[in-house]
């Protein structure tokens, strides 16, 4: 063969090999990956907040339904009520947890909202937060839980409610 030629002449077969640097690099990766989906949701689970013990002490009671269109014409639902602290301590800050529920009884929406006291103004009430009036030991205050978003499938009865979160003083 002739130098320049364009045929290089026989062509050797390479041996493959297999990476298995790669694979196992992979196969540690892949591990790693499920294994901190793994933590990650078990961690939420065990991260699900209980009743404070205090919440026992407040004492839901008289409500009252009442619903009204916002400015953009969607509903919003009012629970008004009363709320007692039985308790020796005051209350400055507390979350309530309402389950509204279908007709087949079957929970439609679970929203968490703060406890707000409703103060009388010179011509209109008004909701206040408990850190700006909070509830002392045997008092008996009005109190107004706003809900928007309720879905339409609601069966229109009370929402469950349930004092949730509880700060002290």
């Amino acid at each position: 063969m002739a130098e320049g030629s364009l045929n290089p002449g026989p062509v050797q077969p390479q041996e493959r090999t297999t990476p298995w640097a790669a694979i196992g690099f992979g196969v540690v990766f892949v591990a790693v990956a499920f294994g901190l989906i793994w933590l990650l949701a078990t961690s939420r689970k065990t991260s699900v907040q209980q009743p404070n013990p205090y919440a026992a002490k407040l004492n839901i009671s008289d409500l009252k339904l009442s619903t009204a269109q916002n400015f953009v014409g969607a509903s919003v639902i009012y629970v008004d009520g009363r709320v007692m602290n039985s308790g020796s301590m005051t209350v400055v800050h507390a979350t309530v947890q309402a389950e509204f529920r279908d007709d087949m009884n079957q929970v439609v929406l679970r929203e968490q909202v703060p406890l707000m006291l409703t103060a009388q103004r010179p011509g209109y009430s008004d909701s206040v937060d408990l850190g700006h009036a909070p509830l002392k030991p045997g008092e008996t205050r009005e109190f107004r839980l706003t809900f928007e978003g309720v879905p339409g499938s609601w069966n229109q009865a009370y929402p469950d409610l349930r004092v949730y979160q509880v700060t002290t003083q």
